[in-house]
């Protein structure tokens, strides 16, 4: 890998660490302030849900941002408070069935509950981007933004082939197992039902995929199936994390559990492993058409 790469990889992994950092803050002052000591597990929490946050909302915004406002001193900072912004209204559930009387045109929601959780996310989002700011000058500072022949990387650069491979999988993620919901394709479900099953699909695939397709590409290169063989081992895992098959009362309720494996295990096995094949053959299309346009 070019030192370049390295550069660019370590920036983009650094954004979902600054968000899981700074969203516990807030908790930890309160806690602090109010009992003179706070929760590890809360606080662990709140940086798990930072994380995916500042990963699925952050990563497609950081993009953006490198691609047409590199120029801009304080681009992270204006990212990290529209970031946050943006995963407060996720979180209120504002794409979700029902929103739209729930959350857009209730009064009651905007005069008395958005104003303080605005403050509150736009203070953490602001902190994020401050953060990210002196890890990004860090990096440029230890790993240099030159190419090989020493020149200096353009501003507005395109993504390299590794950055797009790694955004491309969370999308095939979300595509299949939006495709896989009952009634999509005959468009029966309401669009909020949509977004809601894409952002599930990408966050188990971030979570799961991105370790795997790690290893894929290291140690596996040389099989041809490998992207499908991977999402069908990624999605057989996620089945067994949403069914809390690693959870400390597990081993009664699903390991051992004769009932469990003769009548629900075998319709879900075939439904996950069908989101799986279908999310490995899109990614594996993808990723020929991503290498076939920007080699490595």
């Amino acid at each position: 890998m070019s030192v370049t790469s390295r550069n660019r990889i370590f920036r983009f992994l650094a954004l979902p660490i600054c968000g899981g950092v700074t969203l516990p803050l807030p908790f930890i002052v309160y806690s602090m302030a109010k009992e003179g000591a706070f929760e590890l597990g809360g606080a662990l929490l709140f940086f798990l849900i930072g994380t995916v946050l500042a990963a699925v909302v952050g990563w497609p915004l950081l993009v953006l941002i490198e691609w047409r406002f590199s120029q801009y001193r304080f681009r992270y900072i204006i990212g990290g408070l529209v970031c946050a912004l943006l995963a407060w209204i996720f979180l209120e559930g504002a794409f979700y069935t029902g929103a739209w009387e729930k959350i857009w045109t209730n009064p009651k929601f905007w005069h008395e509950w958005a104003p303080r959780r605005i403050v509150l996310f736009s203070s953490v989002g602001l902190g994020a981007g401050v953060l990210y700011s002196g890890i990004v000058a860090i990096i440029n500072k230890k790993v240099s933004k030159q190419t090989e022949n020493g020149e200096d990387i353009p501003q507005g650069h395109s993504l390299t082939n590794q950055e797009l491979r790694l955004i491309a999988l969370p999308v095939c993620g979300g595509i299949s197992l939006v495709l896989m919901a009952p009634g999509v394709l005959m468009g029966h479900v309401p669009v909020s039902l949509v977004i809601f099953e894409f952002i599930k699909g990408a966050i188990f695939t971030m979570i799961l995929g991105w370790p795997l397709l790690a290893l894929l590409d290291s140690k596996l290169t040389r099989y041809r199936f490998r992207y499908i063989i991977g999402g069908l081992a990624c999605t057989l895992l996620a089945w067994l994390l949403s069914e809390g098959a690693f959870f400390p009362d597990a081993w009664e309720k699903i390991w051992t559990n004769p009932t469990f494996w003769a009548e629900l295990a075998p319709r879900r096995v075939v439904s996950f492993s069908l989101i799986g094949l279908g999310a490995g053959a899109l990614y594996s299309g993808v990723v020929a058409i991503i290498n076939k346009k920007m080699p490595e």
